[in-house]
Formats: C-alpha cells, structure tokens, sequence
C-alpha cells in the first residue's frame, strides 16, 4: 500500500467506528481533530491562510456545538466548514461559495475520475499514462489484495479445526458490526474522504474564480456605443430620475409605517402575523430590487464618470431607508414575540434581516470603492457562513421552549412538543408544576421519553453529547 494511501484508510477506518449507528456527538470533535490534524501535515501553509484558519475555526466551534447541543444546524455548519477548509487546501485565494462547490465536486467525481484515468478510457490522459495504467495492471494489483486476504482465512479455518482453544479464543472476537449496511457505509465514507483528500487539479471555474477582480477597472476602450460617454451621460440621468422617485416612494412608506407604529395603531393581536409577514415579504422585493438596480447602474464606467456624485448620494440615501425598512420590520417581529412567543419562523426573520444589513453594507460598500459584482458575492457569502456558525451555538429548541414558557402570553404547547426532544425535560417540569394542562399534551411527551430513552440504547460513548446526557440524568431523578 502507498504511504499516501495510509491517512485515508485510516480516515475511513475512523470515520465509520465514530459515525456507524451512532448519534451526533463528541464523534464530530473527534473526527474532525483527526482531519485537520492531517491537512496541517499535508499542506500547513494553506491551512494557515486567513481564511483557511477562519473555516477551521468554524469546524471547531460547529463541532463544538454539536457536542453541547447536537443540533442540525451545527451539523450542517461543520459540514460546510469541512468542504470550504478542503476546497482553501487546494487554493487558498479562491472564493468561499467556489472552495464549498468545488470540494463537493471533487468527493462525488473525484474517485470516478481516477477509474477512468486508470482504465485509459479519458482520450485526454497521455497514450504513455495509459499503457502504464492498463486493465492487466490494475488487475495484477487487485489480486496482490485479495490473494494473501484468501489464504488469511483459509489458514484461519484450519487453525480453527486443528484447536478448540484457538477456535474458542476467535469465537470471542465479535464481529456482529460486519454486515452489507457496514460494509455499504465503510465504503461510501472511503469514496467520500478519497475525492477530498485525493482531489484531481483544480478545475476550470477555480481558475475563472481566481481571474474575477473585487475591484472595477475603468475601460477606456469607446469603440462601442455602451462606452460612449454621451451613453454615460444618459444613463446618468436615467439612474437619477430612477433613484430620486423610487427614494421619495420609499420615504412615504417608511413615513407611514413609522407613524402607525409609534400610534399602536397595528397592535391588535390579529394583525402581528399580517403585518410582520407583510413587511418581511415586501423588504425581500425591495431589497433585491434595490440591490439589482444598484448593481445595474454602478458595473462598470459610470463609476468614474466625474459628475455622478448626486446619482451616488441618491443611491446612498435610498441603501439606508431600506435598512430603516429592515429595522421596523425587526420591531414588530419583536412585538409579535412579546405577544405570541418564539418560533423558528420568528427567529428566521431575524435571520434574514442580518443578511439584508450585511447585503446593504456591502452594496454601500460596493458604490462607494467601486468594487465589482463579485465582491458581492463573495462578501455576502462570508457573512451567511460566519451567521450560520454563530446560529450553531445555540440550543434554539430549548431557549424557544424556556422562553415561551417563562415570557409568552400564550403558550403554544402543541408547537413546543413538536420541537425536537432536546425540551422534553424543561416540559416534563413545566407539567409537573401545572397539573391542569391537557392530559393529551403529557401522554405524547411521555411517548416522546419512552422513543428518546429506545434511541439511546446501543450508543457508544462516541455518541455523548451535553444536552442527551442531561435530559438521561433528569429522567433518572424521576425514575
């Protein structure tokens, strides 16, 4: 076997006794120590770029979390994490969104590929590379394997027959986990870490990707009508007349909104959902409108034209009255919680109107150092990744749990039961101090201890995370 080979099988060796009918828990931490562990020897340098440091970091805090909370976010967000710090060990200048495609690329093709390669049937491998990788040889190779892995057993056999002692001490050895599901799984985790860590070289878009400048360039070049300056100059005043009516349009809706909310005159509990949806769905439109626009008029040499201040100011002013949209909308989504209490859609919104501030800085941004569309992309890319990180750290299930039963007008009951079993503690609680509540709601959270206590069984210390480990605990108290 070649030493190159040696770390991926004993990733994947790792990779299936951590994660083989086991839950989410210190199994990520540890595996996850193991692979960066091994890119730090394999190419510490890219490992050690900023942003190869900022997604290791995120492995870890995701990890971490998952740990803690074992939530899916934290999984997906260690995910994620893995594929991004795997694509900046092949290139550490390249695009965060391009880094995570390009690694999912390389762990689903990669193996095929090198199949291929091998088998001499890619009409682009050199005729020299393929009389060397012949069928014959890689047949020869196989059975260099699987003969001496034969006469293993066959002698184990006979050693077996010849002595009741050695056949005893082998029947003790369980080997119940080899089955076609461990076998099937072992497998697909060599095929997965094979393309990560055996990845082919870089592929076109990773180029393109390295070519594409965060700054616009003037271009002087007015062969072209598009690049005359009297086409400047009517786009110029295209973009002002634009921009200055749809400020004023906004500025009346923003006036408006303000008024009513500072007058109650939307406080009625059957106008939270309305209101609050009706603002999320018309910042979307504007927003992505006002970005589109933006970016239209601000790609290329308008943004050296010497008399575009005005149009820039007017596109400063409307940048912010669509954060004074996102912030009234973040109002009455809190008052929508005050009265009704958390839910994920509530806390999504949330969410959402982080990644429109983020969206409208970096436009701002963008308009102001005539930076290109892809600085868009690429700094609107690192802010979701560093948002969804930060979201991992959170047992969202039990603070919305905690807070609707402490802070809620209302408490919706049926809704946290449908949360995940992470709360069955605090509402196990919550019904022994309130022995009123519906009978319904405490049998279908006593058949939610009984299916999380069936699905503990058979875990390994691999699967130990914070939050399981004390909800066991209070359930023991109980019992």
């Amino acid at each position: 076997m070649k030493r190159n080979h040696l770390p991926l099988v004993g990733l994947t060796f790792a990779y299936t006794t951590l994660f083989y009918k086991q839950a989410s828990g210190i199994n990520y931490l540890i595996f996850n120590l193991l692979l960066l562990f091994y890119l730090y020897w394999k190419n510490k340098t890219n490992l050690l770029s900023l942003k190869g440091l900022i997604t290791t970091l995120g492995c870890l805090i995701s990890s971490a979390s998952i740990l803690l909370w074992s939530t899916s976010l934290a999984i997906w967000g260690n995910i994620i994490s893995l594929l991004a710090v795997m694509g900046f060990i092949i290139h550490s200048r390249i695009s965060l969104y391009t880094a995570v495609t390009n690694s999912i690329y390389q762990a689903t093709t990669s193996f095929i590929w090198r199949c291929i390669n091998k088998l001499g049937l890619n009409p682009t491998a050199s005729k020299k590379r393929t009389r060397k990788k012949s069928p014959k040889l890689i047949l020869l190779k196989s059975l260099t394997f699987l003969i001496p892995t034969l006469l293993v057993f066959v002698f184990l056999s006979l050693y077996r027959a010849g002595n009741p002692a050695f056949n005893d001490l082998v029947e003790t050895i369980n080997l119940d986990f080899i089955s076609i599901n461990w076998l099937l799984f072992t497998i697909m985790g060599y095929l997965l870490l094979f393309g990560l860590l055996q990845q082919n070289s870089i592929v076109s878009w990773l180029e393109k990707d390295l070519k594409l400048p965060n700054q616009l360039q003037r271009e002087r070049n007015f062969k072209t009508r598009s690049f005359h300056p009297l086409s400047l100059k009517f786009e110029l005043l295209t973009g002002f007349i634009l921009l200055a009516l749809l400020n004023l349009l906004l500025f009346s809706f923003n006036a408006l909104d303000l008024y009513n909310l500072t007058n109650s005159a939307w406080s009625k509990e059957t106008n939270y959902s309305a209101n609050v949806h009706q603002g999320v769905n018309t910042l979307i439109i504007s927003i992505v409108l006002a970005i589109a626009i933006i970016i239209y008029f601000f790609r290329k040499n308008l943004n050296f034209y010497r008399d575009n201040s005005k149009l820039k100011l007017l596109a400063y002013t409307w940048i912010v009255q669509n954060i004074l949209l996102a912030l009234t909308t973040a109002w009455k989504n809190l008052s929508y919680i005050h009265e009704l209490g958390l839910t994920y859609k509530r806390i999504g919104v949330f969410i959402y109107l982080i990644l429109v501030a983020g969206g409208l800085i970096t436009t701002l941004i963008k308009v102001h150092k005539a930076k290109s569309t892809w600085y868009l992309f690429r700094s609107n890319s690192w802010i979701a990744y560093l948002l969804w990180i930060s979201c991992s750290l959170f047992p969202w299930d039990v603070m919305i749990t905690q807070y609707n039963l402490k802070h809620s007008q209302k408490t919706d009951i049926r809704y946290l039961l449908s949360l995940s079993e992470t709360n069955i503690h605090l509402l196990d609680n919550h019904f022994q101090k309130n022995k009123d509540l519906d009978f319904m709601y405490r049998l279908k959270n006593e058949k939610r201890k009984i299916k999380f206590l069936k699905g503990e069984e058979n875990r390994s210390l691999f699967s130990w995370n914070y939050i399981h480990w004390r909800i066991k605990t209070h359930l023991n108290q109980i019992d």
